[in-house]
């Protein structure tokens, strides 16, 4: 079965000017994770598939690995009852081989080039918020929150390896 071990160490200190700040650094992995596969994809190099009267055979494999580091940097205040502030900035890394159970890997005998990038992975976070009272029982919560793109999978389009599946990268198609 699929399961995640997370470690998290964290450090929270008082600062002046009554702020409050911390640091948290969560590592994670996620071993036996779910994908698919075709088994019945072309042999490299032949063309021929290994059960010739069938067409696509989809395996559910737990075969899958992540791994995920996150720094997080938090500052909070209170200026006064009415007005309060917080920020926080998070700077992380995932790689992956699966995007779940439904992934499948562009080549299909060859998993050593699908650890990369997850396509959630987003490098930088920026959060930044405040919450004002007003008169009649009112608060006023605006908030800001700016992150970096995430990444994305190039495919030629084409099945260029006949698996029946359109994942092929350009790195792993042939020229014609």
């Amino acid at each position: 079965a699929p399961y995640l071990i997370i470690s998290t160490i964290s450090y929270e200190r008082q600062l002046p000017w009554k702020m409050l700040g911390s640091a948290n650094y969560t590592w994670q992995r996620g071993i036996h994770l779910l994908r698919t596969r075709n088994i019945n994809s072309p042999l490299p190099g032949t063309g021929l598939r290994p059960f010739p009267d069938l067409g696509q055979v989809l395996q559910f494999e737990s075969t899958g690995l992540s791994t995920r580091h996150e720094l997080r940097l938090t500052l909070r205040t209170s200026i006064s009852r009415k007005l309060s502030l917080f920020g926080s900035y998070t700077l992380a890394s995932i790689k992956t081989d699966t995007e779940g159970p439904y992934s499948t890997p562009a080549d299909t005998y060859n998993l050593s080039n699908e650890f990369a990038r997850a396509s959630s992975d987003e490098r930088h976070r920026f959060f930044m918020g405040g919450s004002i009272s007003l008169p009649g029982n009112l608060r006023f919560s605006p908030f800001l929150s700016i992150s970096s793109g995430r990444p994305f999978n190039i495919t030629t389009g084409h099945d260029n390896n006949g698996d029946a599946l359109f994942t092929d990268r350009p790195a792993f198609a042939s020229a014609d």
